[in-house]
């Protein structure tokens, strides 16, 4: 049961001290995902590339008594990586130094540059990475319907695949391009 605010009934005051910080920090951007396993306060965020409608990658955070785990998360299941990505940052403190240890979280990643590569072949792009400086790829993309004849065999052969079918397209070698751009909060022209 929820109360007139939007906290469970069963929630504890760490839960409602970190609800009551985020509706404090300015130009609030977080969605709050009200059926977080564990328990505790999740917040979702998700960022687009500047002057994009795409959404490219989407960031959580787990509340939970006393501690803030923040990380990229599946932009549908909200689940952090089995093994954390380099953006994930683990804190411990009070409400409201652990929503301001997240907004400086996501200024740092907002300020940094955001690398677009691209694999192009006749039929057009057949792969692609965002790369964030300082911090690495957050994701990959990789279409055999596109790419030369034959290169997604070589490159599961070679190892250049994670899980069953994934392709990293790093295998590949050198982008045909690399565009520079900033990443935003979804919904929004920059950073607030």
């Amino acid at each position: 049961m929820e109360t007139r605010d939007g906290v469970g009934a069963n929630a504890s005051e760490f839960d409602r001290g970190v609800r009551a910080a985020l509706e404090l920090l300015p130009g609030n951007r977080f969605d709050l995902k009200a059926d977080a396993d564990p328990p505790g306060v999740f917040a979702l965020m998700g960022l687009s590339r500047e002057h994009e409608a795409v959404e490219a990658v989407t960031l959580g955070a787990q509340f939970s008594e006393g501690t803030l785990r923040a990380d990229t998360v599946h932009n549908q299941l909200f689940f952090f990586p089995p093994t954390p990505s380099p953006l994930a940052i683990q804190r411990a403190g009070t409400p409201e130094q652990l929503v301001n240890e997240l907004d400086q979280w996501l200024r740092e990643i907002v300020s940094r540059d955001v690398w677009e590569d691209e694999w192009v072949h006749r039929r057009g792009v057949f792969a692609s990475a965002t790369r964030l400086d300082g911090f690495g790829d957050l994701n990959m993309s990789f279409d055999d319907s596109l790419a030369p004849r034959g290169l997604k065999l070589r490159l599961l052969a070679r190892g250049s695949y994670q899980g069953k079918w994934w392709i990293n397209p790093r295998g590949i070698g050198a982008p045909t391009r690399s565009t520079r751009t900033r990443l935003v909060c979804w919904g929004q022209d920059g950073p607030s």
